[in-house]
């Protein structure tokens, strides 16, 4: 009999959402879905982090060889995973997940760990269905990450490479030999889809890996670029390869890098957002003369006095004919101005940007 017709409506939903907001129970979760919920079947197998005996963070994670005995047992839940999040990777780990057919699987993420080597993750990056690919933190050597890359499905949409320390030499202070480039290359009939690059603390040298990737995308129809926490020698590079196609910027305002840079030399750049203000930045929007942009975001942290006065000056002194928007976004829990509320944090912004709020572009966002 189906549980739908024993357990009222509300008393499932409690269920099911008991299982979404804890230690994930794979097989109580394989109950709840055998039972012909609907719900259970779309939501709780929607998205799987995949962890293993020594993982001891508070969060939701089953480990490889549950989820493989359980999806082999139950062939129809494999269609309704969209995301698999490896935090910890290894042989052990990838290759059970790696034999499973995925159908719908759209975001792959690649935790912290060491594989042998990249071909154990072949079967997943090249699925078609795929659209977005994670990388972490040292899980392979430069060369192997230049594999792997080469290896990616082309309906690839999004790539992220996070927190990644090299260990052995760097590869782009020697160029590839031909034999290994034509091993990584990919058909340059086959045109590369990736719209959106995103890099968080990868120490610098994994720009210029990349423009030293010829499996990676020639970069023409790179349309979003972001990165934190890192220093970017290499972007005005990646801008003169991309820049026809670049949308929005997402940059660190303090990188020196930006001074080399010129927004008025990027014609569909329309949304700019920073984190944090600095030299660079007054100096990449006073030199760039009139540029296309059309909103600008700014990330307002927590700790010490934020810089909206300067970025009000930095703005309206910049040549922005199309601006519309100038938006601050704060989380209210880090930053707190003598313990002030909404109203409080809105009104303190606003006195903050004087000139920009009277023109009716600032905005307010709290998250």
């Amino acid at each position: 009999m189906s549980a739908s017709r024993v357990f009222p409506p509300e008393l499932l939903e409690e269920i099911i959402d008991h299982l979404s907001g804890s230690t994930v129970d794979l097989l109580a979760c394989a109950r709840v879905c055998r039972a012909c919920v609907d719900r259970a079947q779309k939501h709780l197998f929607r998205l799987i982090a995949v962890g293993d005996e020594s993982d001891d963070e508070d969060a939701a994670w089953v480990c490889a060889g549950r989820l493989g005995n359980a999806l082999y047992g139950n062939p129809r839940l494999v269609a309704y995973v969209r995301e698999l999040h490896l935090r910890r990777c290894s042989d052990h780990i990838v290759r059970p997940l790696a034999r499973i057919a995925w159908t719908r699987l759209l975001v792959l993420s690649l935790g912290k760990g060491v594989i042998s080597s990249p071909e154990v993750l072949f079967p997943l990056v090249s699925l078609s269905c795929l659209r977005d690919l994670c990388i972490y933190a040292g899980l392979m050597r430069p060369s192997q990450l230049r594999i792997l890359l080469g290896k990616c499905s082309l309906d690839i949409s999004r790539i992220q490479l996070n927190t990644l320390l090299f260990t052995d030499a760097p590869l782009y202070n020697s160029p590839l030999s031909p034999k290994r480039d034509a091993a990584v290359r990919r058909n340059s009939d086959d045109p590369s889809k990736i719209t959106h690059l995103d890099f968080e603390q990868s120490r610098g040298a994994l720009g210029e890996f990349l423009l030293h990737l010829k499996s990676i995308p020639e970069l023409l129809d790179v349309r979003h670029i972001r990165g934190r926490d890192d220093r970017w020698s290499w972007l005005p590079f990646i801008l003169h390869q991309a820049g026809d196609a670049v949308q929005s910027l997402d940059i660190d305002g303090g990188d020196p890098s930006l001074e080399h840079l010129n927004f008025s030399l990027l014609p569909k750049l329309s949304h700019l957002t920073v984190c944090g203000v600095g030299r660079p930045l007054a100096s990449v929007l006073q030199q760039s003369g009139e540029n296309p942009i059309q909103m600008v975001s700014y990330l307002l942290g927590g700790g010490g006095q934020p810089d909206l006065h300067d970025l009000e000056e930095m703005i309206l002194s910049a040549r922005m004919p199309l601006l519309q928007k100038v938006e601050v976004r704060v989380v209210l829990k880090d930053f707190c101005v003598r313990g002030a509320g909404y109203e409080e944090c809105v009104s303190f912004i606003e006195a903050q940007m004087p000139r920009v709020f009277e023109r009716g572009l600032l905005t307010v966002v709290l998250d």
